[in-house]
């Protein structure tokens, strides 16, 4: 399989690649939910948050190069999604940006850096101030513009 995949054609054809194997992984209980989170690998910790309807294995190609880089790739599972857990509350950003905080807080996140994933939740850390999570200012997209658009392309197309 190719490196890059910006149009995302590989992704669709074979999924993601199977996550490494991790000994430090767990939950953590939240607001009425279990909270799923694991670790990868050593050095400034890397916070992956999928998008909706998604999973931590998404994931699959980035902890490998995380892991090759120095990074420890931290992956959470959503409220409602993957492993974790939820109660009969709606979705929101509150609740699954509080659900991030206590993984930071309980599990092993100290000197949390950069951050990538779905960019509204960590957002929704940064309006809200919160002196934990200030270092968690550097948000990068899990798409691009032009994936976004191709993506709905393909949709509209279906």
């Amino acid at each position: 399989m190719e490196i890059y995949d910006d149009d995302l054609k590989n992704f669709e054809a074979e999924g993601a690649a199977p996550l490494p194997v991790t000994n430090d992984c767990g939950y953590v209980e939240n607001n009425g939910a279990r909270i799923w989170y694991a670790s990868y690998g050593f050095g400034s910790p890397v916070i992956l948050l999928h998008g909706g309807l998604g999973h931590s294995g998404n994931w699959g190609y980035q902890v490998p190069a995380l892991i090759k880089n120095g990074y420890r790739a931290v992956l959470i599972d959503s409220r409602g999604h993957g492993r974790s857990t939820r109660d009969s509350r709606p979705f929101s950003y509150e609740l699954m940006a509080s659900d991030v905080l206590t993984v930071m807080l309980r599990s092993t996140c100290e000197g949390l850096r950069p951050a990538i994933g779905y960019a509204g939740k960590l957002q929704w850390l940064r309006r809200r101030r919160q002196p934990h999570a200030t270092d968690a200012t550097q948000l990068l997209r899990t798409r691009s513009r032009e994936n976004r658009r191709a993506c709905r392309d393909r949709a509209e197309r279906a």
